[in-house]
């Protein structure tokens, strides 16, 4: 999700993962959720759910 300053990736509603870079920001928050087997979800600008990921 964006958060002013550039993005950031939650779980559980602490920080996981920021950055400038969306991408970036999404590649860390992917390796946790593999390595966790749980879902990740992707927001837009709008904080909207964009794409949803299962690595269960």
């Amino acid at each position: 999700m964006p958060d002013g300053t550039g993005w950031i990736a939650t779980q559980s509603q602490k920080r996981i993962a920021q950055g400038q870079e969306k991408a970036d920001v999404v590649h860390k928050a992917e390796e946790k959720a593999k390595a966790q087997k749980t879902e990740l979800y992707v927001h837009n600008e709008q904080g909207d759910v964009a794409e949803e990921k299962d690595y269960s």
